[in-house]
Order: C-alpha cells, then structure tokens, then sequence
C-alpha cells in the first residue's frame, strides 16, 4: 500500500463526475513542476480500478479517479464518522523503489465505496483510520503506519450525487 511521506500547503483542487467516471479529482498547480507522473493504481483490475497521479519530483498529488467499481462493493447505507480530527494540507507520497521502469505501482486490493447523500468514500484498507489529511473538499484517511486507508470526497451537491447514482447503476 502507498505511503504519506509529509504534508505540503493545501491546493486547489476540481472534483468532476459522470454517469462513466464516479470520481475525478486534479489538483490545479505549476504543471512542469511536477516532473514526469508516476501512477498508483489499486483494485481487482477486472471490475474495480482507482489510480492516483503523484510527481516524481516530490510525491505531491496530482490526480485521482476512481474508474471502476464492482457494484458489489458499493454501499448507500452511509458510514460511521472518524473522531481523528484531520490536518490541513495536501499529501506527500513516498514514491522510492514502488514504481517500475513505466511509473506504475500497481496495488492489487478489493475497493470498498461507502456513499451517502453528500460524501463518498473510497476504502483500500481494512485497518482502522488513525489520522487524516484534508485538502479542501479531499480528505485522505492514513493508517498508523501512514499507508493510504481511505478517501473521501466531501460536500457533494444533489446533480453529484445523482450522477454518482448513475455510474453505480
């Protein structure tokens, strides 16, 4: 699982979504200073797919989709709030010796959504969120050991949670 490596200055980020593409995040900056894109990507591959873009110059996100899920593992009964309160910033990610010679890190895991009629919750772990980073509307659930466990995009309006319903139809 990838890692928190530190925490930068909030950034702006656009949150978009469709009837195809549940979740797409960018985070708006100096494109050229990210370097070349490295790509985690995580799921079964076959029915569920999220892929984070991370510079190679520093590890700071640059975007993140959730592509595919299985219908399965997507749950509208909602989810229990974390106490953690969460740090204000943007997430670094450790990216030494993850990423092959094409920068991918593929992270084979079963993907969990939880959603709710104005957030949505990706998780990528079992083990309990025992901090949090929030960027914005972003936060980013982190395990004791700082591996990514969770995220969630908060503050949805009514046409982003119709158009969620769409893709997970």
């Amino acid at each position: 699982m990838i890692q928190i490596a530190d925490i930068s200055d909030v950034r702006e980020e656009k949150v978009e979504n469709d009837e195809y593409i549940p979740i797409d995040v960018r985070w708006r900056t100096n494109e050229r200073a990210f370097g070349r894109i490295l790509y985690w990507r995580t799921g079964d591959f076959r029915k569920s797919l999220c892929e984070m873009g991370i510079s190679e110059v520093d590890g700071s996100i640059v975007s993140f989709t959730l592509t595919l899920v299985d219908k399965g593992n997507v749950e509208f009964t909602g989810y229990p709030d974390i106490i953690t309160p969460p740090i204000e910033g943007c997430p670094r990610f450790k990216t030494d010796g993850l990423f092959n010679e094409n920068g991918y890190f593929d992270d084979k895991n079963d993907i969990k959504v939880g959603v709710s009629s104005d957030s949505l919750r990706i998780f990528f772990e079992k083990l309990p969120i025992a901090s949090c980073v929030r960027n914005g509307r972003i936060m980013f659930g982190l395990t004791e050991r700082k591996s990514l466990a969770m995220i969630e995009v908060s503050k949805m309006n009514k046409a982003e949670y119709e158009r969620l319903l769409l893709a997970f139809d």
